[in-house]
Order: C-alpha cells, then structure tokens, then sequence
C-alpha cells in the first residue's frame, strides 16, 4: 500500500486543525503557510476532506476551516480513505472467481492483508495523533 503526497498533507493538515480550540478556524493561506505548500494544491486536500465530512468550512471574514467532528471520532482511516479511497491490494473478485486454486489462496492471503490494514487504522484516533504530536514538541524540563 503506497499513500500518495495528497494522503500525508491531508493528515498533517488534520492534525493541525485537531490542535484548534473546538470555535477556532484556519483560513486556507494559514493553513498553506504553516504546511509550505501552494492554496491551490491545499484546496484540493480540504475540498476532498469537505465532502467527505472531516472538515467543515465556514465563509466570511471570521471564516476558515476546522474539524467537522470531535477529534476523537475521526481515525487514520478516515483520512487515508477520504483522500486515496480504500486499499486495493489485488482484483479479488477476478481471482476469486478462477478455477486454480493457488489463485483462490492467494487472493484470500491478500484480502486478509487489506482487512488487517484497515484495522490497523482504525485504531489510531485524531486526539490521540495530536496528543503524540504535542507531547513530541514539548521542550525538555530540567528543574531539579
């Protein structure tokens, strides 16, 4: 499973959105600002995140983007569904309708790889993403 350029913006740009306080936006050129990329590239990563109701976008001058649910109830799959759809190991349906059994085999190998992917997935939520994140740009404390 390979994720696209798109797939790794999107999930920093979640990220950042997870650390606002829950009335707080970011416009699309802070966003593009913080991330160092171009408002047009971004556009495409919210939009997509937009319709597929992660992200909620608010017009006006008090405007900009934020999450469209709690942290917690979004995962990595979410993200990485939202933004290169579901993983596709194999054709499982060509395989799985052939004769040869060594075909059949491996098709179930493969549909059990992607099942376990998208397990994998599920389990990390955004508040705990943005947790590890904090706790990783925190400065070290020397009181003694």
């Amino acid at each position: 499973m390979r994720l696209s350029t798109k797939c790794h913006l999107g999930v920093r740009v979640m990220l950042e959105l997870a650390g606002l306080a829950s009335a707080e936006t970011l416009t699309l050129r802070e966003l593009a600002h913080r991330e160092s990329t171009s408002e047009k590239y971004l556009w495409q990563v919210l939009n997509a995140l937009t319709s597929s109701g992660l992200v909620r976008a608010a017009r006006g001058a008090q405007g900009g983007y934020q999450l469209a649910r709690p942290s917690h109830a979004i995962n990595l799959k979410d993200i990485v569904f939202a933004l290169d759809g579901p993983s596709k190991l194999v054709a499982a349906l060509k395989i799985k309708n052939s004769e040869r059994g060594v075909e059949r085999v491996e098709c179930e190998i493969w549909v059990q790889m992607e099942q376990a992917i998208v397990r994998y997935l599920e389990k990390f939520s955004l508040t705990e993403l943005r947790e590890r994140c904090d706790k990783h740009n925190q400065s070290p404390d020397y009181v003694i």
